[in-house]
């Protein structure tokens, strides 16, 4: 599912298998008005996705696709459902009662749950069951709000905004449009920030971070498969997506080719990680290349540091710090790219020197500041002088 917002059918619509099986499906002819669904092959849509931050991203995805050109079957009342699923179940000891909660951080997906709970859901299925409702024309401003190309600044603002602890509670039957936007799928476009924009503090995406953390942690001084260490990572540092694009980051860690990384790979490639004439892409296979830590990690990233650290907790075990403390800026080292909601980053620097300007002031790193003074003796930070880049928006 793509946001399809502001796109022509020319620019891919028709070939999307999501959206035209979607339309065939329910029976939906392109540019029509619906005041009832007596036209459709099924009276209801229910959105049955995850119950985590991508979950409510596909869901606003869904929402967007019908606003954007059948926007009078938001307001048909009751057309568009979600089913939920409980996030954490408690069960007391020595006891059958289950406590279900749809309101914690940590969450499972659908495939969590047995064939026994799923007839449970379903047996009861006013509980699980809530309708999305149109109140005002705040809902369409809602929708665009967040999916619209007009409306980068206006998402950024929406963005600064949100409030710790904000959420929807699941008790309610119905669901506003702009109750949806401002309290669920807000909380996904923070989360894609957090994993699209690498930290200033130690350049590393969240993702990159749970790798370097395991790196350490194992820690794989001799050589070991790609597609092994991924497996490793997944289980011991909360990691909940897709393994492929797992194994596709360590990858990128390891690449070393002209443009890939300037001062360090922090893994080493042992076999065919990409060449520069691809990008990368012409990498083999997770399973027949191997890695481990490079001697330089160890010198970027002081393990005397490490009581200076704030390591997180996520499912009851200790997982990645907050940012790590690199000795140099590797964010500026390396540079970085990534596109999140509302903002982006593109960033690529020269191998051998920072070039001031008059605008900008001359980053000087001497060799007697790479060490462990570094962070208590900085000499002064600057803007590297770099030309200006186009912004790229999801």
């Amino acid at each position: 599912m793509i946001n399809i917002r502001n796109l022509r059918l020319c620019d891919g619509l028709q070939e999307n298998a999501e959206i035209q099986n979607i339309k065939k499906i329910l029976g939906l002819q392109h540019g029509k008005e619906y005041d009832n669904v007596k036209s459709l092959r099924y009276g209801h849509l229910m959105i049955m996705a995850d119950q985590d931050h991508d979950g409510s991203h596909i869901k606003g995805l869904l929402i967007n696709l019908l606003h954007s050109f059948w926007p009078s079957l938001l307001k048909v009342p009751e057309f568009v459902q979600e089913f939920i699923t409980p996030i954490v179940k408690a069960t007391q000891k020595n006891s059958n009662n289950v406590i279900s909660f749809y309101n914690m951080p940590e969450y499972e997906g659908l495939g969590t749950s047995n064939g026994k709970e799923g007839a449970e859901y379903f047996v009861d299925l006013d509980k699980h069951k809530k309708d999305f409702v149109w109140a005002d024309n705040e809902d369409g401003e809602a929708i665009e709000l967040a999916f619209s190309k007009k409306k980068i600044e206006a998402r950024k603002t929406w963005l600064r905004a949100l409030q710790a602890g904000t959420y929807f509670d699941s008790n309610e039957k119905h669901i506003p449009y702009h109750d949806f936007i401002n309290k669920e799928l807000i909380l996904f476009s923070m989360v894609d920030l957090q994993r699209s924009i690498p930290s200033k503090v130690d350049g590393l995406k969240p993702g990159q971070r749970k790798i370097l953390f395991c790196a350490f942690m194992k820690p794989i001084f001799q050589e070991v498969k790609v597609a092994q260490f991924s497996g490793y990572v997944s289980e011991h540092s909360a990691y909940h997506h897709g393994e492929a694009s797992l194994v596709g980051t360590i990858i990128g860690m390891a690449q070393n080719f002209v443009g890939s990384n300037n001062i360090s790979n922090l893994l080493y490639p042992s076999g065919q990680f990409g060449t520069r004439q691809m990008g990368g892409k012409d990498h083999a296979s997770g399973r027949y290349i191997y890695t481990k830590l490079t001697p330089i990690t160890h010198h970027l990233f002081n393990k005397a540091d490490e009581l200076l650290l704030n390591y997180l907790s996520e499912d009851g075990q200790s997982i990645e710090p907050t940012w790590y403390l690199p000795i140099i800026p590797m964010v500026l080292v390396n540079g970085s790219e990534g596109i999140g909601t509302g903002w982006s980053m593109r960033r690529v620097l020269s191998p051998v020197t920072f070039q001031g300007s008059h605008e900008h002031s001359r980053i000087r790193l001497q060799s007697s500041s790479i060490n462990r003074q570094y962070h208590h003796q900085r000499k002064g930070e600057s803007k590297p002088h770099s030309p200006r880049l186009p912004q790229a928006e999801k």
